[in-house]
């Protein structure tokens, strides 16, 4: 459950935040190879593509780079 601040949120910060807590638990299994993460947000497929506007999405997409991800929509 999300704090009460982060439920305001657009869908795509939330979603992002969703594949970071995720890839963040699984770190020491995920790193240094190639994962698939399955999302119904198509943004989110392209997130590691191009930079966004929106600077949130834009610091998970940083952080994220360091993995070896396919996104699939």
């Amino acid at each position: 459950m999300l704090p009460k601040p982060q439920r305001k949120w657009p869908t795509i910060e939330k979603e992002a935040l969703a594949i970071y807590y995720c890839v963040l638990r699984m770190k020491l299994y995920l790193l240094g190879r190639e994962f698939t993460v399955y999302t119904d947000h198509c943004p989110l497929r392209d997130m590691q593509l191009k930079p966004s506007n929106n600077r949130r999405v834009d610091r998970i997409s940083l952080i994220l780079q360091q993995y070896n991800i396919k996104q699939i929509h």
